[in-house]
């Protein structure tokens, strides 16, 4: 079956067409259905993905890509900062750091099949390999001795990786003008939860990390039936199935402790949280609210476009208001996650009067419905983003690999644009109003010292 992820040269084109019917001032369809695609909508898949399971629980999934003969390697650990011992807060960053400096099996290939890219959030850790085709039986040796072998006795390297810990702690946290800021609310809003912390650890937990507190890590949580192997590229699925085999299947599997997820948002109480401070010069609004998510059967994709719809059409109402900017973020990590709009103000503008306007414009627009336009164009801005997802972004790509570790099925995940080339007009603004109509479960208000109105 032909995919988009297959066929390249249709790549430019779905772009400019759907790039066209966003930009330019042309009569949009009722409903995306009137909107003719490259391929039936029952027939997009993100992915285009085969996988399989070994007999020892680790999953392996296939994204073939015959265009450029190189491959990625990705193997995927189900856990992350929010399986972090409250007396080792981090620890699954810094085992990460560790984890990329086990040597290749073969030192004639150091270079070449050395870990390209890791990351760590709060579900998952994700390491990357990208190498040329030629070398793929190497690194799979490589990829299955790290998984079945990793002992570091270094203390030297390891005092070594913890400051630089430390200092991505000073980058990521401490130097943003709202790092430290945003780590304090967080605490306050989700306390006592896994996601109070930031996955960098905090100076105390980051100080007493040692090689044995990383090595128990490795042998709790790092097991083939907790893991994923996913491989894109010029590869067949059968020569990548039967390798996986050959290399990772005598890995044994092993007990893997429960992951502790209580309900994040307490829907019956709504907090108000004042940040003065001197590294900014403008009020910042944080509106956290409830969001639908696939765990609780609720429909997220046609929130996501709703809720994106609304904000993008009252940004453009309220530009001569103050509003200066406005961003949505719809946190990726954490389940079940919250839809945050992030609106920051011109200098002078008053909070509370910027606030009450904002309630009532957004009153305003749930009553009469979000603009069809507005609709109709964000959809397409999902679905173009959505299935460029495994070839343009792949801090996105990441995104959804992360989502495996959090429940989602690989059908989940395929089908992702054919829910969102079926969601309706009536079906958004439904689910929407729903959770948007609620009050925001957090408003947080950053700002400059003496400006607050």
């Amino acid at each position: 079956m032909k995919t988009f992820k297959n066929d390249h040269f249709c790549f430019p084109l779905l772009s400019a067409l759907l790039m066209t019917a966003c930009t330019h001032d042309i009569k949009m369809p009722s409903e995306f259905s009137d909107f003719q695609p490259l391929v039936a909508k029952d027939q997009l898949r993100l992915l285009d993905a085969q996988s399989t399971t070994l007999f020892n629980g680790l999953r392996v999934i296939v994204m073939e890509d015959h265009f450029v003969p190189k491959v990625q390697l990705y193997v995927l650990y189900n856990v992350g900062a929010a399986d972090d011992p409250v007396d080792l807060l981090g620890l699954s960053h810094m085992m990460e750091h560790m984890y990329c400096e086990h040597p290749v099996k073969d030192p004639k290939f150091s270079t070449a099949l050395s870990i390209s890219r890791a990351s760590t959030n709060w579900e998952a850790t994700i390491y990357e390999m990208t190498f040329k085709k030629s070398l793929l039986d190497k690194a799979f040796e490589a990829a299955a001795d790290a998984m079945k072998n990793f002992n570091p006795t270094d203390e030297a390297r390891f005092r070594k990786e913890v400051k630089v810990v430390s200092e991505e702690r000073r980058l990521f946290i401490e130097t943003p003008p709202l790092g430290t800021a945003k780590e304090f609310v967080e605490a306050s809003l989700y306390p006592r939860h896994p996601y109070a912390h930031d996955m960098h650890g905090v100076w105390s937990t980051i100080s007493a990390y040692t090689l044995e507190a990383v090595k128990k890590h490795y042998r709790t949580w790092y097991k083939p039936n907790n893991a994923t192997l996913i491989i894109r590229g010029d590869v067949s699925a059968k020569d990548v199935f039967a390798k996986a085999q050959q290399y990772f299947g005598s890995i044994p599997r092993g007990a893997v402790p429960e992951h502790v997820r209580p309900e994040l948002l307490n829907r019956h109480v709504h907090h108000r949280i004042t940040y003065t401070t001197n590294k900014i010069s403008a009020p910042e609004i944080h509106l956290v609210f409830d969001a639908p998510h696939h765990s609780r059967g609720e429909d997220e994709v046609a929130f996501q476009i709703g809720a994106m719809a609304l904000f993008s059409s009252l940004e453009r109402s309220m530009k001569r208001e103050g509003l200066e900017n406005v961003s949505f973020s719809s946190e990726t990590t954490r389940v079940p996650y919250p839809w945050t709009v992030i609106l920051t103000l011109k200098p002078g503008v008053c909070v509370e009067d910027f606030l009450k306007k904002l309630q009532q414009r957004l009153d305003q627009i749930l009553k009469t419905g979000i603009p069809r336009y507005s609709f109709e164009g964000t959809k397409r801005r999902v679905l173009r983003d959505t299935l460029y997802v495994s070839e343009l972004r792949p801090d996105y790509f990441r995104i959804f690999l992360t989502r495996l570790a959090k429940g989602y099925t690989l059908e989940d995940l395929e089908t992702m644009p054919q829910r969102i080339a079926a969601t309706t007009y009536d079906q958004s603004l439904a689910v929407t109003r729903k959770f948007l109509t609620r009050p925001p479960y957090a408003v947080t208000v950053y700002t400059p010292e003496d400006d607050y109105g």
